[in-house]
């Protein structure tokens, strides 16, 4: 399944990240939540059981860092609800983003 995997830790715990087809990372989750019946296309799931974070492997890089760092609030901190991960994750992703440009810009 995964086409690309390596190992993080998160919180001291180790954590598998794993690049996968969108069918599989929509697979994981519903295997891991059978009573989600909405069906909803995915781009990332973060499998707290397994400590292992599916991000899907056709997003461009921007939106797979993104949704990378969501992932990972969602492992660091699993009671945030979702609005507040989605704000961490995009502050995060622009904080990042703005450095990586001025970095460029001074070289």
């Amino acid at each position: 399944m995964p086409k690309a995997a390596w190992r993080q830790k998160i919180d001291g715990r180790w954590w598998r990240f794993v690049l996968a087809t969108r069918g599989a990372v929509g697979k994981e989750y519903r295997k891991a939540h059978p009573q989600d019946k909405s069906g909803d296309p995915f781009d990332g799931f973060c499998h707290s059981a397994k400590r292992t974070i599916y991000i899907c492997d056709d997003l461009p890089p921007d939106a797979t860092e993104l949704v990378a760092l969501h992932e990972v609030v969602h492992a660091r901190v699993w009671d945030l609800d979702e609005e507040t991960v989605t704000e961490l994750a995009e502050s995060q992703h622009e904080a990042t983003r703005r450095l990586r440009k001025r970095q460029r810009q001074n070289e």
